[in-house]
């Protein structure tokens, strides 16, 4: 088992200090939460000094995530303690893939010392993607279309004030931007139609977003050779990291209209990323800065385990061990 903490703003204004993720790799013939809770208590023993004469471990829901994947999510609470340990298990078929526990201050200094710092290069998978976008016209691996989006909103709506709204555009760069949506309305602008796809299963057919291409902010800032990430924060907190390569893609665009209109609120005005070929959730609304980075950090759902890329086409829905 290799276990690395990490976190993200978002989870730490929800009151979340760290983020341990423990990668395993075992097949068991049957999974049930019930057997999950005992697989859980096995495993905390090597993390967490718990006493469960005091402590207990409940659970509390499963969801399906394609057709292989499973998310088991259990609370630990104790008697002395009024926060609770959050711990999210991640199933493929019978296998058992990852454990995420999610840390409050009541709990962190009974975390055992010596657990690494998160780095992506022990994990991460660097097998390029094969450019199935304009080949793929059935619904990609695990996914089923649906008429209309499902509309997240994990960290509540933002206010958005549009006139004190700005775009930064930051990090290792030669020039830091900043423009306004009126700047932004005034750029050149190009229009893809393409599926969108999200984690949990569920795909839109043909939606069409217009906005700028992502490689002009690259180009306007000079992003030095260096930069592989590039890290996007939201207004709401939300926060997601995008391998370099993928965001200077082709179609990967600041979209401000969807369908042909200025986008909603609740799909991300004035501005959010739109990368087809990666799951939804790395397509961040309500953007407020884009940092270009040599180094790796993980955002929202990242530090919960999500993968690094996030490939429709590869099925990268989760992080787990090479």
């Amino acid at each position: 088992m290799k276990c690395i903490t990490t976190t993200a703003p978002g989870l730490v204004s929800k009151g979340v200090k760290k983020v341990i993720q423990c990668f395993i790799r075992e097949t068991y013939n049957d999974i049930d939460h019930l057997f999950l809770r005992d697989i859980i208590k096995k495993y905390m023993n090597n993390i967490f000094e718990v006493d469960f004469v005091k402590c207990s471990i409940e659970f509390m829901d499963n969801e399906p995530i394609d057709d292989d994947f499973i998310i088991y999510r259990y609370h630990l609470t104790c008697l002395d303690k009024d926060e609770y340990v959050g711990i999210r298990i991640v199933t493929k078929k019978n296998e058992l893939s990852m454990i995420a526990f999610t840390i409050g201050n009541e709990y962190e200094k009974l975390i055992k010392p010596n657990l690494m710092e998160s780095k992506e290069d022990i994990l991460y998978n660097k097998q390029e993607a094969t450019n199935l976008l304009d080949k793929e016209k059935n619904a990609p691996p695990g996914q089923r279309f649906i008429p209309s989006f499902i509309i997240y909103r994990i960290l509540g709506q933002p206010d958005v004030r549009i006139d004190e709204w700005v775009l930064r555009i930051t990090g290792n760069v030669e020039r830091e931007l900043t423009y306004t949506y009126e700047d932004l309305l005034k750029m050149d602008s190009i229009t893809v139609k393409e599926d969108f796809h999200c984690v949990t299963g569920w795909s839109v057919r043909s939606v069409e977003w217009s906005g700028v291409p992502l490689r002009k902010f690259v180009d306007e800032a000079k992003v030095k050779p260096s930069v592989k990430w590039v890290y996007v924060v939201s207004l709401d907190g939300y926060t997601t990291i995008i391998p370099y390569e993928d965001l200077v893609s082709e179609k990967s665009i600041l979209a401000l209209k969807m369908n042909g209109k200025p986008l909603s609120l609740e799909q991300g005005f004035p501005a959010r990323i739109i990368i087809p070929h990666l799951y939804g959730w790395k397509s961040a609304k309500w953007v407020k800065e884009i940092v270009f980075m040599d180094n790796y950090v993980d955002g929202y759902w990242e530090a919960l385990g999500y993968h690094w890329r996030g490939n429709v086409f590869l099925n990268e829905r989760f992080k787990e061990i090479i």
